[in-house]
């Protein structure tokens, strides 16, 4: 295997404007923050490291080839995981928070930072309208009930939605994708070459 340099992405984050970031400027960085950042960029194994409440993006060399045409604007950006080919205008609400997301943000929702934070809120909004304030009618409501929400109905088995399956993702030319199961699939699992 050819040895990756991973001096191209540590020049570039030494010289990188944070303080446009959230993180702020480098100076400014807690020890640990400091610390996990010289770590990966002296290691030739693909890393990436998503820091704060706004998932901001640094990573070496090694994992460029998984941001694919991404580089070098991930940079200091906050992580969406978008994967394009899902269709959340199918359920209950779903186009009106598509169109009132784009209008507000002028780009379309991610799927981990913003549907599933909305469906969450969906959930909790129809426990709380059934309970009131009272928390253990409203764990009563959400450990019993189905909701439909804008990511399809919803049903807690313990902390596992029973109606929607698990599903498996593997990043696909710097796109997330879903490869399994296969109903729900937007592409087909591809093996990884060896190390």
């Amino acid at each position: 295997m050819a040895k990756v340099s991973a001096r191209v992405l540590a020049a570039r984050v030494a010289a990188h404007d944070w303080s446009k970031t959230p993180l702020g400027a480098r100076e400014t960085w807690s020890p640990s923050l400091k610390l996990i950042v010289a770590t990966m960029m002296a290691s030739q194994f693909p890393m990436a490291l998503r820091w704060g409440p706004q998932f901001v993006i640094i990573c070496n060399d090694g994992y460029l080839p998984i941001l694919g045409g991404k580089h070098p604007e991930a940079l200091g950006a906050r992580f969406q995981c978008s994967v394009a080919t899902l269709d959340l205008t199918s359920y209950p609400g779903g186009k009106e928070f598509i169109d009132a997301y784009q209008a507000k943000y002028g780009e379309a929702p991610d799927y981990l930072d913003s549907s599933l934070p909305w469906m969450s809120l969906e959930i909790l909004q129809t426990a709380v309208a059934k309970a009131g304030l009272d928390k253990e009618k409203i764990r009563q409501i959400v450990s019993t009930e189905t909701f439909d929400t804008i990511n399809g109905k919803v049903k807690f088995d313990g902390v596992q939605n029973a109606i929607t399956p698990t599903a498996f993702v593997q990043m696909q030319k710097g796109k997330l994708q879903i490869v399994w199961p296969k109903s729900i699939a937007t592409a087909t699992y591809e093996p990884k070459k060896g190390w």
